[in-house]
């Protein structure tokens, strides 16, 4: 049998109760030591903890509690050195509040190593031990803890590309369109220094060829960003 490469292996840190000396140390270790996909095991009796590497393909981590129960303590899981990573779609925040009470639960939640939670995309990016929560379980847990307030919903990667090119975009067009009238209106006014009576009417051309070059770029806008998208759908 081929032997797990080290991608494969987890290290889980387990709780022991019961243990009075190092002879109850030494024979948790023997026991855990023995079980197929079991790498290695230490066992602390000051703390009551003991670290298990194992191969999560051949032995969960609900197996090792077993045969440490099995052996006559108490045994329960805590956490692993493994993590995982999903990017969820957010419904139901509207206020700071609603962003808190969101960050609330998930500080609570077991598992959840980290977050950040993005209010312009609604977007939620989480790092999770996968021996203690799925992503799944994730969701489920936080829709259920707000009594549906907050919907979430795994973000399609492609997605999330659409929306944040046309974010810039859109971005990019505004400040576009703001610098486009500062320098229309700087020049006019200039303009109206030196060429008083005909002010009037360079004012009403000015504006009309404004009007023309910004419904110009308005239909490239839109055509650009409608071709990105069916971009994406085709792929």
């Amino acid at each position: 049998m081929q032997e797990s490469g080290p991608a494969d292996r987890v290290v889980g840190q387990f709780t022991i109760g019961g243990m009075t000396c190092a002879a109850c140390v030494n024979s948790v270790e023997g026991i855990l030591r023995r079980l197929n996909g079991v790498k290695r095991v230490v066992v602390a009796l000051a703390t009551s903890l003991g670290e298990v590497e194992y191969d999560p393909n051949v032995i969960s981590k609900d197996d090792i509690v077993a045969a440490i129960e099995d052996a006559g303590f108490e045994g329960s899981f805590v956490q692993s050195n493994g993590q995982d990573q999903v990017v969820l779609g957010v419904g139901g925040v509207y206020s700071l509040a609603d962003a808190q009470v969101l960050e609330g639960m998930l500080s609570g939640t077991k598992g959840v190593r980290q977050f950040r939670f993005d209010p312009v995309l609604n977007e939620l990016d989480v790092v999770y031990d996968p021996e203690v929560i799925s992503s799944r379980s994730l969701v489920d847990g936080i829709q259920l803890g707000s009594n549906g307030k907050f919907r979430l919903h795994v973000r399609n990667p492609y997605a999330r590309v659409t929306s944040k090119d046309g974010s810039e975009t859109s971005t990019m067009f505004r400040l576009f369109i703001s610098s486009l009238f500062l320098s229309v209106s700087i020049s006019l006014m200039s303009l109206c220094l030196f060429f008083g009576d005909i002010c009037v009417f360079l004012v009403w051309f000015s504006l009309f060829f404004v009007l023309v070059f910004t419904l110009r770029r308005v239909s490239l806008w839109v055509f650009g960003i409608n071709v990105k998208i069916s971009r994406v759908h085709d792929f």
